[in-house]
Order: C-alpha cells, then structure tokens, then sequence
C-alpha cells in the first residue's frame, strides 16, 4: 500500500514526498508522541521516494518516530516537538534538517484561536506541544543540525503566504536575522537537495527577489510586509 501509494504520487508529478511517522496536535483522538507508521513502511517510502531522486518530508512530534524516520532515511522531520537528546543526536548523525514550525503552534494557544473558532482540544495540546517545542528548538541550536524555516501552513489560523511569521519566531528564539533568513532559503534548498536550483541569487538558478520596506537585519518583521516580488 505504501510503496503503491509513494509510486502513485511520483507518477503524477510531486517534486516531494511527506509522510506522517507520528500523531497530531490538531487530531482529535491523536497522540502527538505515538509512532504512526511502523519502520518497514517507513523503510519502503523513502526506498521508492529515493530511488525516484525525490526527497522524504516526515511530520514527527515523539522521539520514536522521530528516531524511527531518520532511521529509514528520510530528508527532513517537521516539528521535532518532543525530540530527545538521543533523537537531537540521531539527527546530527545523519544530517537531516529539522524544519521548525513554531507560529503553527502559537497561533493556536491564545484565547483569540477559541474565538476563531480552534476547538478546545487543539488549543490545550498546543498550549501543551509550545513548551516542548522551544525546548527542541533551543537545544538544536546547540548541535551540527540544519534548521529550516517551516510553517505547516494549512492549519487552523496558519494560511499559506504567511512564512515569514516564522522567521520571526527564529529570531526571537536565538537566531540572528541574516541566519535565519538563510534558513528559510539556502539552508531550506540544501536539505532538499535543490540547492543548484533554488535558495541563493546565483547565475542560473531560480529567484524570486523581494523588495522590502526596511532592512531585515535590523527588523525581521520587514519580511511579513513585502512590498514587491520580482520572478
């Protein structure tokens, strides 16, 4: 079913593969620390997916499935929300970037996402994820691991077109600006194998350029109010 479904998906034209190796914060009934998928499915998506020069995303809050994703070989792990030293070390070993997605979380811990109409449940297990999620955030920062910029865009609260949100988010929580913004471009390309093609104005690569309304290095927040894209 898995490598069917992986073949399926590389037929029709996906530049990525992403998987789900462990629970949710926004699935009712989800245990964001159980594993989800068991290691040889884990094993058949990244086999196709590589085989095919496609790249493996996997969604991972829990240190098993954390560990379990790497294992298998995957490209990158999203969330990284209850990583352990061993998995923070597991990572570092097999140089896989840790996509944080720290905004997705914020925005549903306040009493303004009730409003909005979060349910209840998905804000006490954001408010809950938040915690743990700075806490991985900071101790990578401590390790030879590739941090990109991440959203999980299409959540409550999350739309798409608001990644900058999260550069803000690398800032505040240690980063420097001109790191962060690497992050969210260069690191991004190079973890997923692009980085001849996208992530850095060089001759005959892809670039979109952004004029902003003041120098991000001073204020990071600049880049949420583009003024405009040139492709």
């Amino acid at each position: 079913e898995f490598r069917h479904a992986t073949r399926a998906n590389i037929r029709d034209g996906v530049d990525l593969i992403k998987i789900i190796a462990t629970g949710g914060v926004i699935t009712e009934g989800s245990e964001p620390g159980a594993q989800a998928m068991a290691d040889d499915e884990l094993d058949t998506v990244v086999e196709e997916a590589h085989r095919a020069g496609k790249p493996v995303a996997s969604h991972a809050h829990g240190a098993g499935g954390i560990e379990a994703a790497v294992a298998a070989g995957v490209d990158t792990v999203e969330h990284c929300t209850y990583a352990t030293g061993d998995s923070l070390a597991a990572m570092e070993d097999s140089d896989v970037g840790y996509v944080s997605t720290i905004v997705s979380t914020v925005v549903q811990t306040t009493e303004a996402a009730v409003a909005d109409g979060v349910r209840e449940y998905v804000t006490e297990k954001a408010t809950d994820a938040l915690e743990a999620q700075l806490e991985t955030f900071h101790a990578a920062q401590d390790r030879d691991i590739p941090l990109v910029v991440g959203t999980d865009a299409g959540t409550p609260r999350n739309p798409h077109g608001g990644g900058a949100h999260e550069f803000e988010q690398f800032v505040k929580h240690g980063f420097d600006p001109a790191d962060a913004l690497r992050a969210g471009t260069s690191v991004a390309a190079d973890v997923i194998g692009a980085a001849e093609d996208i992530g850095r104005i060089v001759p005959g690569a892809a670039a979109d350029l952004v004029v902003l309304p003041g120098d991000p290095l001073a204020d990071i927040t600049h880049t949420q109010r583009p003024d405009m894209v040139f492709k």
